[in-house]
């Protein structure tokens, strides 16, 4: 489910092929996104959730808001405070918390099959890193429908998602291509897997 963001990405400055973190994590970290995010979350969750956040402030306040409205919520990061890593992991494949927010771990190696929701809550440069984070919830359980709440920016950076999720050659008009075909209902996809 791609989420549109409000966050205007084109104030935060560019540096080294990245946004400025402290800047990123000023936009982030408020609280009309993490309400948002909470909307969405009740909306389309689908069984124990993982977060990707930017930093660990961001995944600090984005668990510290969801425990505010009553429910489970963790944050698991290298910094001091952190949620215990595998008693979290654990807690959250037997249900007994409701969304784990992570930052720059669990990005590949985790096994918990029973992950139903993944929210890409931060900007993500790399094709590379955003699939390992999306892979945090295609480990196949019977039954399971994974969704996966992305919020979409406005940065076009953000377009590398789309030429990875449909298999998009280089250039814009093979991205758009690819886009009417998916429109038209043409677009080739595993069974059982759907394009919102």
């Amino acid at each position: 489910m791609g989420v549109p963001d409000e966050v205007d990405y084109a104030q935060i400055p560019w540096r080294s092929a990245q946004f400025d973190p402290e800047a990123l994590e000023a936009a982030l970290a408020t609280e009309a996104r993490a309400q948002n995010a909470l909307d969405q979350f009740h909306r389309h969750r689908a069984g124990p959730a993982i977060g990707f956040c930017c930093s660990v402030r961001h995944a600090e306040f984005m668990a510290a808001f969801f425990r505010g409205r009553g429910l489970r919520a963790v944050a698991v990061h290298s910094g001091p405070g952190s949620a215990p890593r595998a008693t979290s992991l654990d807690q959250l494949g037997r249900g007994e918390i409701d969304i784990l927010f992570a930052v720059d771990m669990f990005n590949e190696g985790v096994d918990v099959p029973a992950i139903g929701t993944v929210m890409m809550l931060r900007p993500t440069e790399s094709v590379i890193l955003w699939l390992q984070q999306l892979g945090r919830g295609l480990r196949r359980v019977e039954g399971k429908v994974l969704r996966v709440i992305d919020y979409i920016g406005n940065h076009r950076v953000f377009l590398t998602k789309l030429r990875a999720l449909l298999d998009a050659g280089p250039g814009d008009r093979s991205l758009a291509l690819r886009l009417e075909q998916a429109v038209v209902g043409q677009l080739p996809l595993p069974p059982g897997c759907s394009v919102t």
